[in-house]
């Protein structure tokens, strides 16, 4: 669940998660650029996997923030939810996965 920003080491986090449900306010970046630092190697990977390396590039080597519309267009997020509804968004999946066979899970 990630309500609002998602920036740095939040994001390294977010990527290794199998979902991630966001609010329609939600904000990702990756500002190492701007403190002149660099990015975990596995954290890269995981966001290159998830976005593709084009947008990647974008976000490590500009610093700019994404909002949650583009992430959720590029496959950051699973799914963006308004604010007062996210927390049951979350929920609801969880239920979901729960409810399936737990060797298939």
């Amino acid at each position: 669940m990630i309500h609002g920003a998602c920036i740095g080491g939040g994001l390294g986090i977010a990527t290794a998660c199998d979902f991630r449900l966001c609010d329609d306010r939600a904000k990702f970046g990756v500002p190492a650029a701007k403190l002149g630092q660099t990015y975990r190697l596995e954290e890269t990977r995981r966001l290159v996997s998830l976005i593709g390396p084009a947008l990647a590039r974008y976000m490590l080597l500009s610093a700019r923030i994404i909002g949650a519309e583009t992430a959720l267009a590029r496959g950051l997020v699973n799914e963006c939810h308004p604010a007062e509804s996210l927390a049951d968004a979350v929920f609801a999946l969880a239920e979901d996965v729960a409810s399936v066979s737990r060797y298939s899970v």
